[in-house]
């Protein structure tokens, strides 16, 4: 296929839905036609037109739009960009300064903003614009902020942070604060970095290059079930619309984790909260009855071994009494028992002396 002239005319394709319908075909509306082939992983396939829209030439609608036209540019150092299409089919983007095609991502970048990165920024701007927030831009400075992505809905201001590289949890808790401070209503990060998600208003993306035009949150956000809150695959583009339009809330999952999920979900799991309290408490009142009841009973007892102690220090004072007066019974036995000895030695020797005298009487 040929390819055309980078210096040629630069402008638009005069087709006035042809932004709409590409736009269309990203956001996964089925009832748009002329969808083309998936891209292949390695190949740059997306571009910024010269009004920014940002476009996807694995569309039939797109490429058929820009295929030998210049005016498109990169999304990372925004070069220009020429429509190439192989005999196999594949299509692909060319930077047209260099004639070189840059089939790795990672060599896409503009300082730290690489071409996946910037992709991603782009894709999240539509899908916002196609929500009805009309002036979804990237890189807007909001105060002496600069969100990735901006823009205003039903009076809100709304925030998306497209995280590439890898960033210290304190840094997106400043970020986010300043955010806050500089007017922003409402703020989600896409990361690619999971370490703080469940810490940070964030949902974890696992691949920045999907197959298809969808990406995918893998952590982060929640649906109820009977045992509480489980952590499932959400898509973005579903995740912004629901966040938009405040069908969503991010809370505790537990003391040590918060996540999103929707309403309806965070209403579901409330009332199984107060449920699981509302039992609770009827279990602890049974309890506190129990313990008043045991508490009585422990009472009654404490009374009766109370009791028991006092008579038994008093049988013990008796008994005491009775020892000491059977101690003196037996001291006085034990001195009647000696006069008695003594008064039967005397008489056994007045007998002896009786018997004596007898006897000299006769004799004499």
């Amino acid at each position: 296929m040929p390819i055309h002239d980078p210096q040629a005319d630069a402008t638009e394709p005069d087709t006035p839905r042809l932004i709409l319908l590409a736009v269309g075909i990203m956001a996964g509306d089925s009832s748009i036609s002329g969808r083309g082939s998936l891209r292949g992983a390695a190949m740059m396939t997306a571009a910024l037109t010269p009004g920014r829209e940002y476009v996807d030439i694995t569309h039939d609608v797109v490429f058929e739009a820009w295929h030998g036209r210049a005016g498109l540019t990169c999304l990372g150092c925004k070069d220009r960009l020429t429509v190439v299409a192989l005999r196999t089919g594949t299509r692909f983007l060319r930077h047209a300064s260099t004639g070189r095609t840059r089939s790795n991502a990672g060599e896409h970048h503009s300082g730290e903003e690489t071409y996946l990165h910037n992709r991603a920024k782009y894709w999240v701007r539509n899908q916002l614009r196609l929500m009805s927030v009309a002036d979804a831009e990237v890189e807007r400075p909001v105060a002496n902020r600069t969100p990735d992505v901006s823009g205003h809905y039903r009076g809100r201001l709304f925030a998306v942070e497209v995280q590439w590289s890898p960033l210290a949890e304190a840094t997106a808790r400043q970020r986010t604060e300043e955010l806050t401070t500089a007017g922003v209503d409402h703020i989600v990060w896409l990361t690619r970095d999971c370490d703080w998600v469940s810490r940070l208003p964030a949902l974890g993306i696992a691949d920045f290059d999907p197959a298809g035009d969808e990406y995918e949150a893998f952590t982060g956000f929640y649906t109820g079930h009977s045992r509480g809150m489980r952590e499932t695959p959400q898509a973005i583009s579903s995740f912004l619309r629901q966040w938009i339009n405040d069908e969503l809330g991010w809370a505790h999952i537990d003391l040590s984790r918060r996540g999103w999920a929707t309403v309806t979900d965070w209403e579901h799991r409330t009332r199984q909260q107060s449920a699981t309290i509302t039992d609770l408490k009827r279990d602890l009142q049974d309890r506190v009855a129990e313990v008043g009841r045991l508490n009585a009973a422990l009472d009654t007892e404490t009374t009766a071994a109370e009791k028991a102690a006092k008579d038994l220090i008093e049988t013990t004072s008796v008994v005491d009494q009775l020892e000491d007066k059977n101690q003196r019974l037996t001291a006085e036995l034990r001195e009647a028992t000696g006069a008695l000895h003594t008064a039967a030695g005397l008489a056994w020797v007045l007998a002896v002396v009786a018997l004596i005298l007898l006897v000299l009487l006769i004799v004499l």
